[in-house]
């Protein structure tokens, strides 16, 4: 049984090729002989979120996740928080089908049957469907089963399918997820990372009867907000909310996570820290540059990799990160023994490989191999954090566009990223670049 690192390497493989091949067809339709493949590679990223989900909850206290339902739980069985008094029971396969009912006449509003109506009713979501909006807790408990809703009414709320979908997506397009440390808090507040500069101080011999010197060290910190990101609008007509038949929440979660993975990924990787997040290549230092700006040697990426300082070479979130087209490029390159560089992986979902350490592509890097273009991250891609509000906004607008007998659906998520420990020194930065002359 693969572990759960395991399992994220194989997703985050599987993402790339999905992105690699969209990027092929520069946002055109798929051709028919390519979309088996990108279908093939879509199944494998829900499948593997799918197993990374069970066994993340696998992990967790049962007892403690249920707290609240064992409350009211007797036998096999128990009674809904709120109920009537009656002791109506509901088993957990009832419930189930409740919670994936309600998730479902969310998506359909005034069209739902009333049997959908009644069961949000029961596992306590019948607010969130007056109100039209939905808050997808998304946590340090984010694969949990049960949340807890709000409000006078007993029970719970879970859409298992609806966030591992949109997160699915949001990855596939933003390359810094797959590599950062992603970390949630339950308010927007702006919170401070502190770093500490002391490099240039070093310890002493004391010679006899000689007091210690003393220097003053500084404490900096990196300010992580939390922009707020827009899915914006998607219009979908009312009579196609009316075909229950259809997988109308993978497909809407879907456009949703591609539209807020593509603006976050390119602010991850590019942005300018200027009502954005700070992206990883602006703060990366140039740790080689190159002696043609129109080609890359095997030289130059060993010297990238050496020039990497052994504090951070030697952990085991040391990898590389690079456009597809710029893959492309060193995958063809060979050693004096006229072999490849390139190691590409031997098992579907693993990343491939160079010079030992894998590569992940980012779409939003440079793809051209032209003068001053920053063509390759190298370092310990994990000192990049992202912190991510836990509350995720749903809405569901009835009225925007009702003449035209649509509703629209758009998703917020408030999210900020920086790079720790940054430095304009290539040797004491955690990730640097490969420049073209």
């Amino acid at each position: 049984m693969p572990t759960i690192k395991e399992l994220k390497e194989q997703r985050a493989q599987a993402l790339s090729e999905v992105r690699a091949l969209e990027e092929k067809y520069s946002g055109a339709a798929l051709p028919d002989e390519a979309k088996p493949a990108w279908e093939r590679f879509a199944a494998e990223c829900e499948t593997l979120e799918a197993q990374i989900t069970a066994a993340e909850n696998e992990l967790k206290d049962r007892a403690a996740r249920y707290s609240k339902i064992n409350e009211f739980k007797g036998g096999n069985a128990f009674e809904r928080p709120g109920g009537n008094g009656n002791g109506e029971q509901f088993n957990a396969k009832q419930i189930e089908t409740d919670q994936k009912k309600a998730l479902r006449a969310f998506f359909m509003g005034d069209n739902a049957p009333d049997n959908f109506v009644e069961a949000a009713e029961r596992v306590g979501f019948g607010r969130s469907l007056r109100r039209s909006e939905m808050t997808l807790n998304i946590g340090e408990d984010q694969f949990s089963n049960l949340n807890p809703l709000e409000g006078q009414q007993g029970g719970f709320l879970v859409a298992p399918t609806l966030w591992p979908r949109i997160q699915v997506a949001m990855k596939a397009y933003n390359a810094m997820e797959q590599v950062a440390e992603i970390f949630t808090t339950a308010g927007g507040e702006e919170i401070t990372m502190p770093t500490v500069d002391d490099t240039g101080t070093t310890a002493a011999i004391l010679p006899n009867e000689t007091d210690a010197s003393y220097s003053n060290f500084s404490v900096a910190g990196k300010v992580l907000r939390a922009y707020e990101y827009s899915s914006n609008g998607i219009n979908v007509k009312n009579t196609l909310l009316q075909d229950t038949g259809f997988d109308l929440e993978g497909l809407i979660s879907r456009l949703l996570g591609e539209r807020v993975g593509r603006k976050a990924g390119s602010d991850m990787t590019i942005g300018t820290g200027n009502n954005q997040p700070y992206g990883i290549v602006p703060l990366a230092p140039t740790g080689k540059t190159t002696a043609s700006a129109t080609a890359i040697t095997f030289d130059e990426l060993k010297d990238l990799q050496g020039a990497l300082d052994p504090a951070y070479s030697g952990n085991p979130t040391v990898g590389w990160m690079m456009h597809n087209n710029i893959r492309t490029a060193i995958a063809k390159l060979k050693d004096s023994q006229n072999r490849y560089l390139w190691e590409p992986s031997t098992q579907v979902g693993n990343p491939d490989m160079l010079l030992g350490r894998p590569v992940y592509l980012n779409q939003f890097m440079d793809s051209a191999v032209t003068t001053g273009k920053k063509t390759v991250i190298y370092g310990d891609l994990n000192y990049y954090k992202i912190r991510r509000v836990a509350s995720v906004t749903f809405r569901r607008l009835n009225e925007l566009r009702a003449l035209r007998n649509e509703s629209v659906f758009v998703m917020f998520v408030r999210m900020d990223g920086n790079l720790l420990n940054a430095s304009s020194t290539s040797s004491l930065s955690p990730v640097q670049l490969l420049v073209q002359a």
